[in-house]
């Protein structure tokens, strides 16, 4: 049996010292809970009142995922990208929040 080797690029949460929820009171968005976990490779969000997340890089959209029931948790994995700069999107009924970036590097 032949191993397949992954491998996770390092996430840096700008969100880390931040205390939630964050709400951006224009487009009434905001974030319950932003999580790092750099040994699954995993970044997980619970947004407050965005029916979408979207995850991108560079304006290309990488995954989208929809609110089917409460509560919203939205997890994307790093595992097998190139260091890059990623980001979410949330999307509401009163229009979009794009978050800060999550820059992912090589150790």
């Amino acid at each position: 049996m032949e191993l397949k080797e992954s491998t996770i690029p390092f996430i840096t949460n700008p969100y880390q010292d931040t205390q939630f929820p964050l709400y951006d009171e224009e487009v009434r968005q905001g974030i319950c809970c932003v999580k790092t976990d750099n040994y699954r490779g995993e970044i997980v969000i619970i947004p407050d009142a965005a029916y979408k997340v979207q995850w991108e890089t560079d304006n290309e959209i990488l995954k989208s995922d929809y609110k089917y029931a409460y509560p919203f948790i939205s997890i994307f994995s790093v595992k097998n990208m190139l260091p890059c700069k990623l980001r979410f999107r949330l999307i509401g009924n009163e229009g979009g929040f794009v978050s800060k970036e999550f820059p992912l590097s090589n150790i």
